[in-house]
């Protein structure tokens, strides 16, 4: 009896130690998936710096102006409502080398110093609109540049403008920061294999019926898709379980008619400040469609509203 133990004693070691590879390789395979896609959706909000409007300014025309600026982005509210978002380019420069004359150079610094009551150095940071001034793209109100001097922001509007940073009232990280493949994305980007953006196994119930896929942007925002006869699109925000706002950002449906059959079609696009373009078109296939209207919206970082820009 001893003498077999001693023989199944070396076959069963063998089992137990194959047993724990085993395990180990699915723990680790599970954690690799989630660690990838921790990587494609990080959870930290973009850094942004908060400009107000300095008790200086004797004109009071944007005393409820707020500034926010990142590294790379620039969001603008009037008051609670977002006037306009996009990419900029910050730039080192000095004043003779960014207004082109040393004379020009000098009035300005005159006119703050009078105007502010400031006196200013050479070195200013330059904040431009990635896009450049006559793209139309971008953040273009009310200003197309703006400068950054001892830590005071100016801009010029039929005359200058100062505001002075504010660091107690940051965004609040309501939506989470979208980890962007490039500078803005589409439904193309979702159904490409492999996709940019992964799906994921979460149930979302809009208008009694189940998404049938579900992607993750961030945190608390998610792309919806409903497949059937008229296939839907959602953008959704989400906060404790429960949704906040949802948008139908894409459709495409057939529709009879007296003349026969059309098309009407929803196509958009949602860059990395949650800014989102719909188009609005009608026509007999995607290839001869035309754009009927569009309209502009965006996430409120504040409450995770979806809000239409006016």
């Amino acid at each position: 009896m001893i003498q077999h133990i001693k023989k199944l004693l070396p076959i069963l070691i063998i089992i137990f130690i194959s047993c724990k590879k085993t395990e180990t390789a699915k723990h680790f395979e599970i954690n690799r998936k989630t660690n990838i896609e921790d990587r494609n959706i990080p959870n930290k909000y973009a850094s942004y710096k908060l400009w107000q409007n300095s008790s200086k300014n004797t004109n009071k025309k944007f005393q409820n102006l707020k500034i926010y600026l990142s590294s790379d982005s620039i969001m603008i509210f009037d008051s609670e409502k977002m006037i306009c978002s996009g990419e900029i380019v910050q730039k080192r420069n000095t004043f003779s080398q960014y207004f082109k004359s040393s004379n020009t150079a000098e009035n300005i610094k005159e006119q703050l110093n009078e105007e502010f009551k400031i006196t200013v150095s050479d070195e200013i940071e330059v904040v431009m609109n990635s896009y450049g001034d006559i793209s139309g793209k971008g953040c273009q109100f009310p200003f197309n540049e703006l400068f950054i001097v001892d830590n005071q922001l100016f801009f010029y509007d039929k005359g200058y403008y100062c505001f002075e940073n504010n660091d107690e009232e940051a965004p609040t990280n309501k939506r989470g920061t979208i980890s962007f493949p490039s500078k803005s994305i589409k439904k193309d980007d979702l159904l490409s294999r492999p996709s940019k953006f992964p799906l994921i196994n979460k149930q979302i119930i809009i208008d009694d019926s189940s998404a049938t896929s579900v992607y993750k942007l961030s945190e608390n925002v998610y792309i919806t898709w409903f497949d059937g006869d008229t296939e839907r699109w959602y953008l959704v925000t989400i906060n404790d379980s429960k949704i906040v706002s949802k948008l139908l950002i894409g459709k495409s449906e057939t529709v009879e008619t007296e003349r026969g059959t059309i098309d009407n079609y929803i196509d958009f696009t949602i860059d990395k400040d949650y800014k989102i373009n719909l188009e609005y078109s009608t026509g007999k296939n995607t290839e001869l469609k035309k754009i009927e209207k569009e309209e502009t919206y965006y996430v409120n970082p504040k409450d995770n509203k979806i809000v239409k820009f006016k």
